[in-house]
């Protein structure tokens, strides 16, 4: 899964281009659906960096973890076995202390998939996690 460059006016936005790996489909040759899961994660991790915001460097400058607190996926149209897809993501909200990343999967032009995450603002400190306001710089970053 590679990263789509982006343009200032789509800073909180990235597009991700996948072609289905043999061993992601089912016996019955479709996409197994936990796979969406680990698409919009990697999608989440690839939209972090196109913002020049990699999560490791999160972890490491701001001791912070972005766990998925809430998650939710829609499928209208099954994927196969050598498809091509993109995802679409985007930062779609943010709270005080969690944001909202969506995705829309699509291929040839046909949204076969979306959903969304919420992902917690979570402090690490001496192996203790706990929720804190994202902080002002961060937020200005990410809108």
């Amino acid at each position: 899964m590679t990263p789509e460059g982006t343009t200032p006016h789509e800073a909180r936005s990235a597009v991700l281009h996948h072609r289905v790996a043999f061993g992601e489909t089912d016996a019955g040759g479709l996409v197994f659906y936990p796979n969406y899961l680990r698409w919009f994660d990697q999608a989440t991790h690839e939209l972090f960096r196109a913002l020049g915001l990699p999560l490791k460097e999160l972890q490491a400058r701001w001791s912070v973890v972005l766990p998925v607190v809430s998650v939710q996926a829609n499928f209208r149209t099954a994927l196969h076995y050598d498809d091509e897809m993109e995802i679409h993501s985007q930062i779609a909200e943010l709270s005080e202390r969690s944001l909202k990343v969506t995705h829309s999967v699509r291929c040839g032009g046909t949204e076969v998939s979306s959903g969304w995450e919420i992902r917690a603002w979570i402090g690490v400190d001496g192996g203790t996690f706990q929720a804190q306001p994202i902080p002002l710089e961060m937020r200005q970053r990410l809108t």
